[in-house]
């Protein structure tokens, strides 16, 4: 059983940093979903009967992307 047969949708995720990152939103064979983004199986470090542990910090998860912004020519 891959580590992804662990885990359920609303399992809370939290980054190597103990920041939360929010629910599962989805589970495939490959990953889950959080927030819109498919995160790998090969980053989850364990799964607890209450949470998923990530190897990624969660404060990179979270950091906001604005594709306005980082076109190329578009910095201020």
């Amino acid at each position: 059983m891959s580590i992804t047969g662990q885990i359920t949708v609303g399992r809370a995720v939290y980054g190597f940093d103990k920041l939360p990152i929010g629910p599962v939103e989805g589970v495939s064979d490959d990953g889950i979903e959080i927030g819109g983004r498919q995160i790998s199986g090969a980053a989850i470090d364990r799964v607890t009967a209450d949470a998923v542990h990530l190897e990624i910090a969660g404060g990179a998860l979270l950091a906001r992307h604005d594709e306005q912004t980082e076109r190329a020519g578009a910095l201020p």
